[in-house]
């Protein structure tokens, strides 16, 4: 049976919309009988936060390299393993020793990271990772002060090899993971360098690749992000790129990507029927980590416009702040406006679709946007949007006078008139299940699930 790997670059609760869509994956996959592995490089304990907030269950495997490694081909049947980070320091006679442990729920010892602050300020790191009940001594990294590895020794289980660069230790296990079974290796990495690693990989066991855009591709100059590159650069044959809207595979195919589909990252999760018992009158929500890409000054600008006219409007704000200036720039926005009685910062939340329950309208503003899981997570409580015009997913889901309003990129005047608009044309119970049912349509579970078996299908025919 073919085995399907997937290489992730980052996941975090910052981002959660990359990680809510890996997470929806896996279970997708799990719910479709498809045997997986979910690899990274780059981990950090905000993974098993995200994993645990979507109820997945992954079991910490002995395969530890650089990160961690999730098996997950039994995944309803694993325990939580409950892991969990632990900071200490020490002080030496040069600086400050600050360690970090990672143990799984017996208290063992999985990782440890060593960081040193010498008198000098120069931040070195040394990090050390075990397997199994005794402790046994697996890998050994060296980093530079910029965090760059400068080498690596590794236990194989028969004899330590030496690795002088990331590529070589990555390759090296890709390789080791991969053994002698037909895989698809799924590459989800905004990380130029692994991204590279992905497409050099000469493995004949690898019998087809998978490259996910979760984000738009392209900057508003019209550039590929680096981050991209290597993947859309991709020369190896039986090479598929999933994206999220038609739109964007539209774009893809015209720099000659042919094998190229849409399927939407994250499903909606729509009631049978919608209840507008717990809807508020003219009550307004955005729901986005605060940064300036999402633009919640325009979202701001607007409301204020709208409430002169009606002042009854009330505008939650709800994500978490990345940037303490452009939160600062907010908070000022805000008290400039004299708008602190009707728009209020609710920071982040874990049950979005509960807070667009009770809105009348969501907002949406992004300069860009590959997918914006916030619109199939309004539409999926029958919340209908307002929002700019703006590539990818605000252009291709929000249809007017079915899921909402969009107006010309940056024009916070006509955003305000739509606000005012729709808060009229879509205040009926009809509206809102209309809105859902569109979602149901385009990103419901059992869609994306299909499109998802007929590519694996696919790969698997053409190799």
């Amino acid at each position: 049976m073919t085995n399907n790997l997937f290489c992730i670059n980052d996941m975090s609760q910052n981002h959660s919309g990359r990680s809510l869509a890996i997470c929806d994956r896996i279970l997708i996959f799990q719910e479709l009988n498809i045997p997986c592995l979910l690899t990274t490089f780059a981990f950090n304990s905000d993974i098993l936060n995200v994993f645990d907030q979507q109820n997945i269950n992954l079991e910490l495997t002995s395969n530890m390299y650089l990160s961690l490694i999730f098996d997950i081909q039994n995944l309803s049947e694993l325990q939580n393993p409950d892991t969990k980070w632990s900071e200490n320091s020490h002080q030496t006679s040069t600086g400050i020793l600050v360690f970090s442990d990672l143990l799984n729920q017996s208290g063992e010892l999985l990782s440890r990271s060593y960081y040193a602050n010498t008198e000098s300020n120069i931040r070195y790191k040394f990090r050390t990772d075990y397997f199994g009940k005794n402790q046994k001594l697996r890998l050994q990294e060296f980093y530079d002060e910029n965090e760059i590895l400068l080498s690596a020794r590794y236990w194989d289980n028969q004899e330590w090899l030496v690795f002088q660069t990331k590529s070589e230790l990555i390759t090296y296990y890709l390789n080791k993971l991969i053994g002698d079974q037909s895989t698809i290796l799924y590459s989800d990495a905004v990380n130029e360098e692994e991204q590279a690693i992905y497409n050099t990989l000469a493995n004949k066991y690898i019998i087809g690749r998978v490259n996910i855009l979760h984000a738009e591709h392209l900057t508003q100059y019209q550039t590929i992000r680096p981050g991209y590159r290597n993947m859309l650069l991709s020369k190896n044959s039986n090479t598929w790129y999933v994206c999220g809207t038609q739109r964007q595979v539209y774009d893809l195919k015209q720099l000659g990507l042919t094998n190229s589909l849409n399927i939407p990252p994250i499903s909606g999760t729509t009631e049978s029927t919608i209840n507008t018992s717990q809807t508020a009158n003219d009550f307004l929500v955005l729901v986005s980590r605060i940064d300036p890409v999402k633009r919640v000054e325009d979202a701001i600008t607007a409301v204020t416009l709208a409430h002169k006219v009606n002042p009854n409007i009330s505008f939650e704000i709800w994500g978490q702040p990345e940037d303490a200036q452009y939160q600062k720039k907010l908070d000022e926005l805000i008290t400039t406006s004299m708008a602190n009685e009707f728009i209020k910062f609710m920071g982040p939340t874990t049950r979005p679709i509960e807070v667009f329950q009770r809105a009348n309208l969501a907002l949406v503003c992004s300069k860009e946007e590959g997918f914006a899981r916030t619109i199939t997570e309004s539409l999926s409580a029958g919340t209908p949007l307002v929002g700019y015009q703006t590539e990818y997913g605000p252009k291709e889901m929000i249809i007017d006078s079915k899921t909402g309003i969009s107006v010309p990129d940056g024009d916070t005047d006509a955003l305000s008139q739509a606000i005012l608009s729709g808060l009229k044309q879509f205040s009926n119970e009809k509206s809102r299940c209309n809105a859902a049912h569109w979602v149901n349509t385009y990103a419901g579970r059992s869609v994306i699930a299909n499109k998802w078996n007929n590519l694996v299908k696919r790969v698997n025919s053409n190799a």
